[in-house]
């Protein structure tokens, strides 16, 4: 067998990810695998990629303003339900707002711990766009932070099955564990 790139040269191996033929000049091992040159770039700058802080911070700003959001609504409700005059009926409109807030804050809450997580990029950004409805002054900051970071989230949909040894492979993980081609799924941004 020949090298894919230099045709002239035997081949040495073959790449783990696209099954080209690799001449010593070409190979380059990554994790113990063999690869081309260019998915070798392309392993080593997922491996080299480190997380940030961004989605930890914009998880707890989304969490400490869905917890205030919740208790301006607990606090709009207790308002809204205690006329001031014996003759008065309830304010159904600080009512509705305290149901709002109290809604808004506890879907920030709860989105925004996926965003702690680093776990699921859609549910994130819901808590931090309720983060922005419960308590706006945290949690714009929150939604920014949350959605700066979105290369950061494991993907949702990947496959963990390899489609190339049939490898089940732990959930998240971008590469083969036995083979180290690429998995199936959405891939991050650069």
């Amino acid at each position: 067998m020949k090298c894919a790139t230099h045709p002239e040269v035997e081949a040495v191996g073959v790449c783990v990810n696209c099954d080209r033929a690799v001449c010593s000049r070409c190979r380059t091992v990554v994790g113990g695998k063999t690869y081309c040159p260019a998915c070798a770039t392309r392993v080593s700058d997922v491996l080299k990629r480190k997380p940030t802080a961004k989605p930890i911070a914009g998880g707890i700003l989304g969490i400490i303003a869905g917890v205030l959001g919740s208790v301006l609504g607990i606090i709009f409700i207790a308002a809204g339900a205690t006329p001031e005059f014996p003759w008065q009926s309830v304010d159904w409109s600080e009512e509705g707002l305290g149901i709002a807030l109290v809604i808004f804050g506890i879907l920030a809450i709860s989105g925004s711990s996926f965003a702690v997580a680093r776990r699921n990029l859609t549910l994130s950004v819901i808590g931090g766009i309720c983060s922005l409805l419960a308590f706006w002054p945290l949690g714009v900051p929150a939604l920014i932070l949350i959605v700066m970071s979105h290369g950061e989230f494991q993907p949702v949909s990947a496959s963990s099955t390899c489609v190339g040894c049939g490898w089940v492979n732990p959930g998240g993980a971008r590469f083969c564990m036995n083979c180290g081609r690429e998995l199936p799924g959405p891939k991050p941004r650069a």
